[in-house]
């Protein structure tokens, strides 16, 4: 019988996430980019000798190959940039046997205000603005 994984904990800047979902299986969690020390931790359904269970981890999105951890139940992650993220977690038990089912949880990054589309339009609006206004001004100067 294959054991089954699953996301027990997420902490942001060291403390549990305030916002927890009854259960982080299909759960998509929002973070702001200020929050960037991101703490994702999972359990292997499988007591008999966990010292021996073996997990690997991917960042969707940030590392697309496989981590091998060992027996670490955590992961890590800082500074991730603003995003779309997908964690994955697998394991096998000491004896090798893997999971069937992979845990996820699907990761929103919001974008510092500078970053965001709307603010770069303000931005180029701006400089167009700006530009027309100035030589709008050298014209109305070199008539008088």
């Amino acid at each position: 019988i294959s054991p089954k994984i699953s996301i027990t904990e997420v902490k942001l800047m060291n403390s549990p996430f305030s916002h927890r979902p009854r259960d982080y299986k299909g759960a998509e969690l929002t973070f702001d980019y200020s929050q960037n020390l991101v703490t994702i931790e999972w359990a292997l359904f499988d007591f008999i000798n966990p010292l021996k269970n073996k997990y690997y981890y991917c960042l969707d999105g940030f590392q697309d190959e496989w981590i091998s951890v060992g027996s670490k139940t955590s992961a890590t992650f800082t500074n991730l940039p603003g995003g779309h993220y997908t964690f994955r977690v697998k394991g096998a038990n000491y004896n090798g046997v893997q999971v069937s089912q992979e845990a996820s949880l699907r990761l929103h990054i919001n974008p510092p205000f500078w970053q965001t589309l709307t603010f770069k339009i303000l931005v180029f609006i701006g400089l167009v603005l700006s530009i027309y206004l100035l030589i709008r001004f050298k014209i109305g100067r070199a008539h008088v």
